[in-house]
């Protein structure tokens, strides 16, 4: 058994338990989603123990314990007698109900399906059916589903595997395998409940602490459009036309926002003036909920946004178009930029952006005397048929691990999130 830190006396944090045949570092899809799921109940003030066989430390916050006898394929568990199974099961039955000392809801991942470890599987469902647990079982795979397996169906205890166990809650990954899984297991459908897999978009992309946190504290997953123009405020830049586009733009996206990353201009004393007009422009539009000065704005914990490289490249993965409506330029980087993030572009028609821009299909390029609605329904109609920037909006909106977590993990360990700081 690894070492570990026990939970501290006293502590009333609801306990989570994650059980599964290996933690990362160990590469697998179901250890990713083990991780994810840790890291967000964790975040959520959460006291987390993940227990498996194999694996390392996950993350702050995330106790990891190492049971051997949980690994796949456990070398004395290999071809048991009945009596030898049955007696193997009491004592991993027993080690585990004591990792199991302060928690009140378990996760056990594919191990009441899989017949990798069938001594841990019996020794699992023997302590859910105690019924002290709420016990979430979470079905990613079976291999009654695979021809590529040869199992028995009537044999014990393979049948552990195609019994439900009463009272615990199923959950499945899509709803072919909510299908899947109701007829093996002789559950109604509306009994299994479908959690798809998420992308941690902190983890995956690597972003920096104040784009992780703008995710969350402007709910960028769920807007409609996330539009970004990385400038310096400063009257050349003509972000009013932008803000205007924008305002447009919401008959289409009524959830957008503008996120103008830039300062006021330091070398430019008339920046300051134009800064309070663009303002004044933002209230009189009725955009000030739809405009983000990145500049001036103030985290949730009152620290300064930090306008460095690795923050300013993040936010921009964030975003779905880049928006650049410059009166003059003398270059126009942010359009390399958005390249090299296969961001849509929509840029004024000016000699240096169109150099810069190329031969391009992949940007929209706007006059600067166009009429901004007429603007707003050529960008509709092109991100309406952009294949990229609608698989992205899909993957961000459908697919943020947090906002799974939110929506579906949380109810099913019985909380909800006014009973967390998530």
């Amino acid at each position: 058994m690894g070492s570990r830190e026990r939970f501290e006396g006293g502590d009333d944090r609801p306990g989570v338990a994650i059980v599964h045949y290996s933690a990362p570092p160990v590469v697998g899809g179901v250890e990713t989603i083990l991780r994810n799921q840790a890291v967000f109940l964790a975040e959520c003030g959460m006291r987390v123990r993940v227990i498996v066989g194999v694996g390392g430390e996950i993350a702050p916050g995330v106790e990891t314990v190492l049971l051997p006898e949980l690994s796949s394929n456990y070398p004395a568990f290999r071809n048991l007698s009945g009596h030898e199974f049955r007696r193997a099961t009491e004592r991993l039955s027993g080690k585990i109900r004591e990792l199991l000392a302060g928690i009140q809801a378990l996760i056990v991942h594919n191990m009441l399906t899989m017949p990798f470890n069938l001594v841990a599987t019996a020794a699992l469902r023997a302590l859910m059916e105690e019924g002290s647990l709420r016990s979430v079982v979470w079905c990613h795979d079976s291999p009654y589903f695979d021809p590529a397996y040869r199992v028995p169906h009537e044999e014990y205890p393979y049948t552990l595997m195609t019994e439900p166990v009463p009272g615990a809650r199923y959950v499945t990954i899509t709803e072919h395998r909510r299908e899947q899984f109701s007829r093996l297991l002789g559950l109604p459908e509306e009994e299994i409940e479908v959690v798809r897999n998420g992308v941690d978009l902190s983890h995956f992309l690597s972003l920096a602490p104040q784009a992780a946190a703008l995710i969350d504290e402007f709910s960028l997953y769920e807007r409609d459009l996330n539009v970004i123009s990385p400038v310096r405020i400063t009257p050349r830049k003509n972000l009013e036309m932008t803000v205007r586009i924008c305002q447009a733009l919401r008959y289409y996206y009524p959830d957008l926002l503008l996120i103008i990353t830039g300062y006021v201009d330091p070398h430019n004393q008339e920046a300051g003036d134009y800064f309070k007009r663009l303002k004044g422009l933002v209230e009189e539009l009725g955009m000030g909920e739809h405009v983000l000065f990145l500049g001036e704005y103030r985290m949730a914990d009152g620290t300064p946004t930090v306008a460095d490289w690795k923050a300013t490249r993040d936010i921009y993965s964030l975003a779905d178009v880049l928006m650049l409506t410059s009166y003059a330029e003398g270059f126009g980087l942010p359009v390399l930029e958005a390249g090299l993030l296969r961001m849509p572009i929509v840029c004024s028609n000016i000699p240096t952006l169109r150099e810069v821009l190329g031969s391009t299909s992949n940007a929209i390029v706007v006059d600067l005397e166009e009429d901004p609605r007429a603007v707003a329904g050529r960008i509709h109609e092109f991100l309406s048929s952009h294949a990229t920037f609608q698989h992205f909006k899909h993957v961000f909106r459908e697919y943020h691990w947090k906002a799974i977590g939110k929506s579906k993990l949380l109810p099913l360990l019985g909380l909800g999130e006014q009973e967390t700081p998530c």
